[in-house]
């Protein structure tokens, strides 16, 4: 067993050969691989992976189970030396090691000998040219660069990727020099494995589900670099597993949704504790906020057209054709970018190196810290409470955002102070937070329709009928607000 720190990135099929040429006279290998999974496909839900892989003339069988961030898996490999046929999969293999327990928790089984047999779900046939590099410091990394194709019965994927996995030494070494590959080669993040994209292949789905937010589980002692860095990391698991799908021509609306949610926490993790960790910083905050109003623009637009407009016409208001959301080519190539991608490089290569640092710290610092940053959020809230309805609009928003960095610096800090508190704490934000949205949505209807109506009369109705909606929400948002702030927090 080992644990893999690997940094996909998707290669565009016209910068192939120029990756090779980088390659050299690296060795090429053709890889054959099977892909095993139960009937009712209990692996792929528990985002595990069971594959037999003949590797030149050798047979050797994986299985994967997620680390402790989207980059960093569980792996455990079994050599079974050569063999003319597919050999016969078998899950025992694997007992013993660190992949076991999340195998017998998937399958629902004590021992891995009781499971049901599993089947041959997909297949992958690649051909892969590898070289490993090693810098000044002694780290070793491995760039992997794999064509071919995914087959499940009739279907079938391009393969176009090229892997850099740390084979020894600090992983931020293996970011770094993905991250200059990708800006040589216009290279953009993937974390759509194999096994993922064979197992959508396999049940006929386009597109992955959305990937919601994780919480990270923080020792109350750690230091404050380690909690920060911790914090980001899960912060851009978020962002890479719902960007991957949107670089790939993916604009489905819960997947666009959850990508900005990624992204806004990122933002905050930057904002309110850049000064923890070295690069870790706002110096690629354009470049963030730039894709992340685009995503917005395209969730506004799905908004108007498939809640507020229906509200609209069910109140006797004429039916308006609006232009469709930013198309997914639009979204496609922003995602990809290579400013965007490298800010997102820059910000996890400096997290990777400081989640190895730091250790334990006795005066409890990363604790005391969250805390300040919570207290001085939540003041901020109180001050704006007490004169809400007298707030321009840009001021009422404000207020929004600002309880959106409260409550997502408390969930991604919530180990730090008790998971159950933070959970009543923000289970009673909730309510605050639906209102504010709902004022925020037909605010930006109000000012389309304000728009429109300068051109088009049937616009008017929807002016006139989201004017009037908006001074009843905000009564309600000041009502919330009042409600919320006299919660007690959590924090000390």
């Amino acid at each position: 067993m080992s644990i893999e720190f690997e940094l996909k990135l998707q290669v565009p099929p016209e910068r192939s050969r120029d990756i090779a040429a980088a390659l050299g006279s690296a060795p090429r290998q053709r890889m054959r691989a099977v892909y095993f999974d139960s009937a009712d496909e209990l692996l792929a839900r528990h985002h595990l992976a069971l594959r037999l892989r003949k590797e030149g003339r050798e047979w050797v069988q994986t299985a994967k189970a997620p680390g402790a961030h989207g980059h960093a898996r569980l792996e455990h490999n079994v050599p079974l030396g050569r063999a003319a046929a597919v050999p016969a999969v078998s899950l025992q293999r694997h007992a013993g090691s660190v992949v076991e327990k999340a195998f017998r928790t998937a399958l629902g089984v004590r021992d891995l000998g009781d499971a049901e047999p599993l089947v041959a779900r997909f297949e992958t046939d690649v051909y892969r040219v590898a070289s490993e590099i090693s810098d000044s410091h002694g780290n070793r990394v491995e760039i992997a660069f794999d064509r071919g194709h995914i087959r499940a019965a009739d279907a079938s994927l391009p393969v176009c990727e090229i892997e850099f996995e740390c084979v020894h030494g600090d992983p931020a070494a293996a970011v770094r020099v993905a991250r200059q590959w990708a800006q040589e080669h216009g290279l953009w993040i993937s974390t759509a494995s194999k096994a993922l994209r064979g197992d959508l292949l396999a049940r006929g789905r386009a597109i992955p589900d959305a990937t919601p937010a994780s919480q990270p589980s923080l020792h109350r002692h750690a230091s404050a670099v380690n909690v920060v860095a911790e914090m980001a990391l899960h912060a851009l698991d978020q962002v890479f597993a719902n960007a991957s799908a949107v670089g790939d021509g993916c604009d489905d609306a819960d997947i666009v949704h959850q990508l900005r949610i990624g992204l806004r926490r990122l933002r905050v993790v930057v904002r309110e504790f850049s000064r923890c960790v070295p690069g870790l910083d706002t110096r690629h905050e354009a470049e963030l906020a730039g894709v992340f109003r685009l995503l917005g623009e395209h969730r506004d637009r799905h908004n108007l057209i498939t809640l507020i407009g229906p509200r609209i016409v069910a109140d006797g208001g004429p039916q308006l054709d609006w232009p469709t959301p930013v198309g997914a080519s639009e979204l496609s190539r922003a995602v990809r970018s290579q400013p965007f991608q490298q800010a997102l490089l820059v910000l996890l290569e400096a997290a990777t190196a400081a989640a190895g640092e730091g250790g334990a710290s006795r005066d409890a610092s990363a604790r005391r810290l969250v805390s300040q940053r919570l207290a001085r959020l939540h003041r901020a809230l109180v001050h704006d409470s007490r004169r809400y309805g007298q707030l321009d609009e840009a001021r009422q928003h404000r207020v929004r955002k600002r309880l959106k960095r409260l409550r997502y610096v408390a969930q991604l800090a919530a180990s730090l102070f008790g998971r159950k508190d933070v959970a009543r704490y923000l289970e009673a934000a909730q309510p605050l937070q639906d209102a504010l949205g709902q004022y925020n949505d037909e605010l930006g209807a109000l000012d389309a329709h304000r728009q429109r109506a300068r051109r088009d009369t049937d616009a008017m109705f929807g002016q006139g009928w989201l004017a009037a909606q908006c001074h009843v929400s905000a009564r309600a948002c000041a009502n919330e607000l009042a409600r919320f702030l006299r919660r007690k927090p959590f924090w000390p």
